[in-house]
């Protein structure tokens, strides 16, 4: 018994099964190796936020040691400091005291909410033998203490350094700040960040019983290898969340304050899932689809065969106008259209073979012509293309330049007026605040003057390198003037403005820029404004510069070197 099959089903289903191995081998790898690439992207993410977020404590401590070190030498050389006890809390310092090696404090200046000191208490009396020892061992540098709760309940570390005189110089540093930045960490549902001492003692952690009694955590494997200054990622369990973990971890140099950013394992686990199941998802969609794309395929070519077919069953004496060509086939099991159609291609060939041959040299010659029109077509089309590709590259580059300082990189003043406007609008609309400070080079044209427009130039780029250090990514630097600078911070209120404004000062002060074996020192004044969302309705983009540049010319006024908010004018005048 012979078998015959519909051309139709053969390609259906073999269109089919050839479009839905792909799809059947991708989702089956996709499944296998979703857990493994979900673990190794999150082993990189957060060994990236443990970094960053170190990186942060880094600047911090920096900033710390620069405000300690000058306001003990000028509390120990009796000089006044101005704005101190807002400085202090701004670094969150308790208090910064000028004692002799038998603990009689000298003098001392506190934060504005901290009252004076009298005494040592009795538990500070018995840390601070060690801390001065090492204090005189290491002078000049400045000594940390380990992680010290005090009577109040809260957690502190101390500061010290010897003095030329004999004396010590000592702060109280609260553990805020840091508390503040292992907060802003969370992702997922358990996610978090932990903070520890150089002991593996609790500074910052989700769990408030773990800080408030400085839990030694010590028997976890990352604060283990944080403690012996290492870097990395690594899986364990955690009795705290009860469930396995991967955290990436790492080390503050200057203190030794361990940074780990762990989260749980199933987490990890239940995103793989979710891929498995889009992927299987995705599979069965596939399938559907190939299944209805081969229908639709096999439909096209087998119904003319078929309609041929049917002319051929009328009369085969009727020849066809088109020229139909069957390969005769040794299997028995052919589709029953072909078997028809190689009969009728038989009866006719005979009557069709004068025609054919007129007809295959006229096809030929088409053919020809045909295939050099396709070259001419081709070559056409790459030149075209590549005509649009140079016509985008100019595009890209003639936008880039229209926006951009050709000194120093940064946005030009076309830009900053088109972003002002634009962060003015979205943040009235969002009901948000955000911030304005304006940066001017002190005595710029003396540096022109004495060392020429190369060092002008070289100093310009080394300061927008400062500046682009020293801020967020989401913050936007323009260059706004010759040496006049703009930066626009999203999201930043008037008090987190003033010490931006007062920490670029202070960096810009500090840095050192040598050009031509010679030393330049460069101070700016800083002025800035805020806007907030319930200003009134009249107030512009065009009013909040206005009001930067007027807080920046009155840091001139009052001597320059200095960072002025335009609140602080109006609370002057």
């Amino acid at each position: 018994m012979v078998f015959r099959f519909r051309l139709k089903h053969i390609l259906f289903i073999t269109f089919t099964i050839i479009a839905s191995l792909p799809v059947l081998i991708l989702a089956g790898w996709v499944e296998q190796s979703a857990l493994d690439k979900e673990t190794r992207s999150v082993e990189e993410k957060h060994l990236l936020v443990a970094k960053n977020l170190t990186g942060d404590l880094e600047r911090y401590v920096t900033d710390i040691e620069s405000g300690f070190t000058l306001i003990s030498k000028n509390l120990a050389s009796g000089n006044d400091v101005l704005d101190t006890p807002e400085y202090l809390d701004s670094l969150f310092l308790d208090c910064i005291v000028i004692t002799t090696k038998d603990y009689v404090i000298k003098k001392q200046v506190t934060g504005s909410s901290q009252p004076p000191i009298t005494e040592f208490n009795k538990q500070t009396q018995k840390l601070l033998p060690s801390l001065f020892s090492d204090a005189k061992a290491n002078k000049g540098k400045i000594i940390y203490s380990d992680l010290v709760q005090r009577d109040t309940g809260d957690t502190v570390f101390y500061l010290a350094k010897a003095l030329d005189d004999g004396d010590f110089a000592m702060a109280m540093l609260s553990t805020k700040h840091i508390l503040f930045a292992q907060k802003k960490v969370t992702f997922g549902r358990r996610g978090h960040a932990a903070i520890v001492d150089r002991t593996g003692r609790a500074i910052a952690h989700p769990i408030k019983s773990w800080v408030d009694t400085m839990k030694d955590m010590s028997f976890l494997p990352p604060v283990k290898e944080m403690k012996q200054g290492k870097t990395g990622v690594s899986k364990f369990y955690t009795p705290a969340m009860k469930a396995d973990m991967v955290a990436g971890y790492t080390v503050v140099p200057r203190v030794g304050w361990g940074v780990m950013i762990p989260q749980p394992f199933e987490e990890l686990e239940e995103r793989a899932k979710d891929v498995q199941l889009i992927a299987l998802a995705i599979a069965i969609v596939g399938i559907v689809l190939s299944a209805i794309l081969s229908w639709f395929i096999a439909s096209i070519l087998s119904d003319p065969i078929q309609s041929v077919v049917d002319v051929a069953k009328e009369d085969e004496n009727i020849s066809s106008n088109k020229e139909i060509r069957l390969v005769s086939t040794a299997w028995k099991f052919i589709p029953e259209e072909l078997r028809i159609l190689l009969k009728s291609f038989n009866d006719m060939r005979r009557r069709l073979s004068e025609q054919t041959s007129e007809l295959h040299a006229e096809i030929d010659h088409t053919h020809g012509e045909i295939e050099l029109q396709n070259k001419l077509l081709y070559q056409q089309s790459i030149e075209l293309l590549e005509a649009n590709e140079k016509l985008k590259k100019t595009n890209i580059q003639l936008e880039v330049l229209n926006c951009t300082d050709s000194l120093t990189g940064l946005y030009n003043r076309r830009h900053f007026d088109e972003t002002l406007e634009k962060e003015f609008s979205y943040s009235r609309r969002q009901n948000q605040i955000f911030s304005l400070i304006m940066i001017d080079l002190d005595y710029f044209k003396m540096i022109n003057d004495e060392h020429g427009h190369a060092a002008g130039d070289h100093v310009l780029l080394e300061i927008a390198s400062l500046i682009i250090k020293s801020v967020r990514r989401s913050d936007i630097i323009c260059r706004v003037g010759g040496e006049e600078f703009a930066i626009v911070c999203r999201d930043t209120d008037s008090e987190n403005v003033r010490m931006q404004a007062e920490k670029l000062r202070n960096i810009i002060e500090r840095h050192k820029i040598v050009y031509a074996d010679t030393e330049i020192f460069v101070t700016a004044s800083l002025g800035s404004s805020t806007y907030q969302p319930d200003d009134s309705e009249d107030c512009s983009a065009a009013d909040l510069y206005k009001q930067a540049d007027s807080a920046m010319y009155e840091s001139k006024k009052n001597g320059r070197n200095k960072a002025t908010h335009f609140l602080d004018i109006e609370t002057n005048a």
